[in-house]
């Protein structure tokens, strides 16, 4: 039911950044970038603090701690004062297979954007996937699990910078995933390629460090290439396909194991991903 509700406010709360900003695409921008670099580094101080409260209190009064945000973030809500949307959506009788028939339509209606969507959820769940089996491939190339503290610090460390870089990198976002595809994919690759334990940790470190901008460049994507009132169907649609995604990938074990072939895989489709968009990119189709 958490879940449930939880995906539900998130699509909402996708639509009501262009309309609390009342559309001005610069001040959307400068709210991506702020919410971004804000939600990771509250994850790297809440995980801090909570990693140390476990040791001194119980897990329910931790849990419990997370009452108070939930009833100021219903306040905060509540004190938005939005304005209406500039289209207002006709509404039929028993419409909702309608609506999802248009949602759908406007969800690949900019075809790039949508290629985009896609792309990343694969690429999610594919990654969600190498990262759970993460302690079994450091097992596989000898290296002491102790270890996989550091190799997650690492990735955190690496989205954090992905976060302060991104608002500064000017291009259009589908450009810049090219780029993204192309990069992290070779550096993944690499990762799975090469023998040297630091090189496979500084490739890791350069792959994170790129995908961390990403995220912040995929809102901005979203945001900007769909009308303001279809952005709460358009974010269901996405949280959907991660979430299909993320089953297929997870599912995968139970038909093959192997890692590392696993890995190289899907990396090498990251790769043809980015240039696939790269050959887009000289097309008339935004």
């Amino acid at each position: 039911m958490f879940h449930t509700v939880n995906t539900i406010v998130s699509a909402l709360q996708l639509s009501i950044v262009p309309i609390a900003l009342e559309y001005q695409d610069e001040l959307i921008d400068k709210s991506i970038d702020i919410q971004y670099l804000a939600g990771n580094v509250l994850d790297i101080i809440s995980n801090f603090v909570a990693s140390v409260l476990l040791g001194i209190v119980s897990y329910q009064f931790v849990l419990k701690l997370s009452v108070p945000i939930f009833i100021s973030g219903l306040f905060f809500i509540y004190k938005l004062n939005l304005m209406k949307t500039p289209v207002e959506t006709e509404e039929e009788d028993g419409a909702y297979l309608a609506s999802l028939s248009d949602t759908f339509r406007g969800f690949f209606s900019a075809k790039k954007t949508s290629f985009v969507i896609l792309c990343e959820a694969f690429l999610s769940g594919a990654t969600d996937l190498l990262l759970t089996l993460l302690p079994l491939y450091l097992i596989l190339i000898d290296v002491d699990i102790k270890w996989l503290g550091l190799v997650l610090a690492v990735q955190k460390g690496a989205d954090f910078c992905g976060a302060m870089i991104a608002p500064y990198i000017k291009m259009l976002p589908t450009n810049f995933f090219c780029i993204d595809y192309i990069l992290s994919g070779l550096c993944l690759l690499g990762v799975f390629i090469l023998n040297a334990p630091l090189i496979k940790l500084s490739l890791y470190f350069i792959a994170f460090v790129i995908i961390g901008i990403s995220g912040n460049f995929f809102e901005k994507l979203v945001i900007h290439s769909y009308k303001p009132e279809s952005l709460a169907g358009i974010s269901s649609m996405i949280r959907t396909s991660y979430a299909l995604f993320g089953i297929l990938f997870m599912a995968l074990p139970l038909v093959y194991q192997n890692i590392v072939v696993m890995g190289i895989a899907f990396n090498i489709l990251t790769v043809l991903f980015g240039v696939v968009l790269l050959f887009w990119k000289f097309t008339k189709d935004y």
